[in-house]
């Protein structure tokens, strides 16, 4: 089961059985109240202009105290591509300098890496093993 919660203006749901983990962050954004108080789209492929996602990602990273830099997006495509994160998917700029490419699942083992996976028609599988985090 997910509770909604609001921190600031954003709007998110949480799994319960994540929150005893202390080194797992985890939240699930809804599109409530984005950037200028329009919705918090974080798609990609949406007709919500580049500039106005962006600026979505810096307003949630501002509100979780998350450095945008240590954001990595998925880029999926429908497959059974899984890629294991490291420091080498950062970028300088995790929106419009993306490096992954063609990858459904995420997998890190890194502390203060975020992993962003975005869903339209897909039912999202997370999972938690606190047992390989370094």
């Amino acid at each position: 089961m997910q509770y909604l919660n609001k921190k600031e203006d954003i709007y998110y749901f949480i799994f319960p059985i994540f929150e005893k983990y202390k080194n797992l962050f985890h939240l699930f954004t809804t599109r409530k109240t984005g950037y200028n108080g329009k919705t918090l789209d974080l798609g990609i492929n949406t007709e919500t202009p580049i500039e106005d996602i962006y600026k979505n990602y810096l307003k949630l990273c501002n509100v979780f105290n998350i450095n945008p830099q240590n954001l990595v997006l998925s880029d999926q495509v429908h497959e059974d591509n899984i890629l294991i994160i490291d420091e080498t998917y950062k970028s300088n700029n995790f929106l419009f300098d993306r490096k992954v490419k063609n990858a459904d699942g995420l997998i890190t083992n890194k502390k203060n890496i975020f992993l962003v996976t975005l869903y339209a028609d897909c039912t999202p599988i997370y999972f938690f093993d606190p047992k390989i985090i370094l």
